[in-house]
């Protein structure tokens, strides 16, 4: 606030300093912020200028890791209905702690089938305390445990707590205050034309940036074909234990296909996902005033300049229809295990492939996005290759551009010497008005990626 002061003080004569610091009470959340501005008069006291500058730095506020109330996982979560008419009512929402993302993992988390679905929706290991996750190697299983009963087979859609269990916090990538960067410049101008007529001219200049870092999009519910190149013999073994379903057509079903198994990933350990927003704001206006002859009336006119630029980046966003593509990974040659590993739109072409796996979540999306499609590993979380990356993950940028020009000129007086209260005034004037604003996303990419 203080150097908004000094850049709404026009008539500043000398120059001016602002500096302070702050943080919070847990010693974190730096806010760096300095303002300055000089003005000084010409001309015999007929002109006058003011330049200013100001710069703030404000970083982030943590919650996880410095916050009671995160740390503890404290919050409010969905109640079960157990649909049991011997036990009491319960509230839908309910305050807990150690709330966590039911079924989740970097690793991948296979997912417990719910028996009131059929057992080819969402097939995965019994419900019980615990199922299996990927080790970081993506070639073994281990436990991951699970809430308790009822709890356990909450479906991890939409981030859905639990309390308790081996999933990520619910506060595990949230900030309390996102960094912000800031920088504005801004002059004022003025000088006496004549006795009567002064001429004014404004410029300013202001740029704001800020970076959240968040988690990936997680990949919640995904169906994990029993040929997936990347099931080696051993985890083969390990999957049919744990399911006895896995690879077997079930009878009644046999147009669901090979039973395979739902995976439930976060990636956000094996990528770079962050937000950024940039917004650039430049505006310039000059104008002219001053009176009319030896009577009370006035008149002023100016033009006035401005343009907003504005940019949304999210990095590293996950392509729904090209990660379902990348993850259905196969063998080159069909039953050769030691043939290399493409995606299956690959092998059997777009059709072929929503043919041979209907599960594999792609089917109703546009085939040309299967052109060049890479394998991906989603088990484990070993880094991944720049290909698989590259098309498995990609970027959404919205660029928002927008120009106003604004002419007018007004005029007041007054028209009637009036009684009692005083004159009767009055004003009019004629503005003309000019507004364009365009919106583009990503224009480098091609159609089917970017729409």
């Amino acid at each position: 606030s203080g150097v908004n002061n000094i850049f709404q003080n026009r008539t500043l004569e000398g120059g001016k300093l602002d500096v302070d610091f702050s943080q919070t009470a847990e010693s974190d959340g730096d806010d760096t912020h300095i303002g300055a501005a000089f003005g000084h008069g010409f001309a015999g006291g007929r002109g006058h200028f003011v330049v200013g500058y100001e710069y703030q730095d404000m970083e982030n506020v943590e919650c996880l890791r410095v916050r009671d109330w995160c740390g503890e996982g404290r919050g409010v979560y969905t109640s079960v209905n157990t649909n049991d008419p011997n036990s009491p009512p319960v509230p839908s929402l309910l305050v807990g702690s150690n709330l966590r993302r039911s079924q989740q993992g970097p690793t991948g988390v296979l997912q417990v089938h719910d028996p009131a679905l059929p057992p080819f929706v969402f097939p995965g290991t019994a419900p019980g305390p615990t199922t299996l996750m990927f080790d970081a190697a993506g070639t073994g299983l281990v436990p991951h445990t699970l809430a308790a009963a009822p709890y356990n087979t909450v479906l991890p859609f939409g981030g859905r707590a639990v309390v308790g269990g081996d999933g990520p916090s619910i506060y595990e990538y949230t900030d309390l205050r996102a960094p912000v960067e800031r920088n504005v410049a801004t002059g004022a101008f003025r000088f006496d034309v004549t006795d009567t007529v002064t001429l004014t001219a404004d410029l300013s200049w202001g740029e704001v940036t800020t970076r959240i870092t968040n988690g990936g999009l997680n990949a919640d519910a995904i169906n994990v074909a029993p040929d997936n190149a990347y099931i080696t013999p051993q985890l083969r073994t390990a999957l049919q234990t744990a399911m006895p379903l896995f690879g077997t057509i079930i009878p009644g079903f046999e147009f669901a296909g090979p039973t395979g198994f739902t995976l439930n990933k976060d990636w956000t350990s094996q990528i770079n996902e962050f937000s950024q927003f940039d917004t650039e704001v430049k505006r310039f206006s000059i104008g002219l005033d001053g009176k009319i002859g030896d009577s009370s009336w006035t008149w002023d006119t100016y033009y006035q300049y401005g343009e907003t630029d504005r940019q949304q980046l999210v990095q590293d966003n996950r392509r729904l229809n090209g990660y379902s593509m990348a993850v259905d990974a196969v063998n080159a040659i069909a039953g050769d295990p030691t043939s290399p590993i493409v995606c299956r739109v690959t092998r059997e072409g777009f059709a072929g492939a929503v043919a041979q796996n209907p599960n594999g979540g792609y089917q109703f999306a546009n085939p040309l996005i299967a052109q060049g499609c890479v394998p991906l590993n989603q088990f484990g979380n070993q880094p991944l290759s720049q290909a698989a990356h590259d098309f498995a993950f990609g970027y959404l940028r919205e660029n928002l551009n927008y120009k106003q020009q604004n002419i007018a000129v007004n005029f007041s007086g007054d028209v009637w010497e009036g009684f009692g209260a005083g004159a009767i005034q009055a004003a009019f004037g004629l503005e003309y008005r000019i507004e364009e604003g365009e919106n583009i996303a990503a224009e480098e990419l091609p159609d089917e990626v970017r729409t």
